[in-house]
Order: C-alpha cells, then sequence, then structure tokens
C-alpha cells in the first residue's frame, strides 16, 4: 500500500489474492465448492490470482470460483508470463514469446456465463473496470 514493488512466483503469484489457490480439490469439474482456498496476502484487492494456469490446465478451478465468487476478477498467469500491476489497478503483461499469456476471467452477474480476455505481452488491463487499455 506504501508503494513498495513485490513479487512472486509459482505459489508466490497465488499468496498475492486475498483468497489463495491451495492447490488441493477435484479439478475435473468447473464448481468453486471443490476448490481448496485459504487466506491469501490480499495485495491485490478484488482479484483472485491462479499460477501456471494454461501449461498445467487449471482452468476449472479458477473458472469455478470465478462463478462462485462473482465480485472478483480471476487473473490466470501462465507458466513464463509475467504479470506487473501499478497502483492496484493497472496491469501489464511481459513475456517472450506471443503464447506467454495471462488470462481474465470474470463471471456475470445471475448467469453462467464467463468473459474472458487474452492478455498477450505488451497488453496492458485496467483491473477495476475489468478491461484491456
Amino acid at each position: 500500500r506504501s508503494g513498495t514493488a513485490f513479487a512472486g512466483t509459482s505459489a508466490g503469484t497465488a499468496v498475492m489474492s486475498a483468497l489463495m489457490l491451495t492447490g488441493a480439490g477435484d479439478f475435473s469439474v468447473i464448481d468453486g465448492s471443490t476448490v481448496g482456498v485459504r487466506g491469501g496476502l490480499g495485495l491485490l484487492p478484488g482479484v483472485i490470482t491462479d499460477q501456471h494456469f494454461i501449461v498445467r490446465q487449471r482452468e476449472n478451478r479458477l473458472f469455478g470460483l470465478m462463478l462462485r465468487h462473482r465480485d472478483l476478477l480471476g487473473l490466470g498467469v501462465d507458466e513464463d508470463a509475467a504479470l506487473a500491476v501499478r497502483d492496484d489497478r493497472f496491469a501489464e503483461v511481459f513475456g517472450d514469446a506471443p503464447t506467454d499469456m495471462v488470462v481474465a476471467v470474470q463471471a456475470e452477474a445471475r448467469s453462467d456465463r464467463l468473459v474472458l480476455d487474452l492478455l498477450r505481452p505488451g497488453q496492458k488491463y485496467d483491473l477495476r473496470l475489468r478491461r484491456r487499455l
């Protein structure tokens, strides 16, 4: 909150959320009640972060959590990608290849519809407005 820089890889990515994925659960279904979560550090307000997202096929767990916690934004950071966030709001994706992506996931109110944004290196995203810049 005081402007201090922080970074994390792997589990260090997950702990940045107030609601942190533990790795436990049944990921063969899209059901947020089967996903293990604990309190994280809450460094990114309003966001749930997941790591190794595309490479390890972790879509089901984040999709399920988004449907269960519709007020939150899901950010699936892939293995070779990085996401830099400024002012708790403005995010930019970094990576060496176009396949180094971050997936922003949000659930629509009162429906089973998910909205996805595939963010590639160099692309920016407003975490508060939940849209690409």
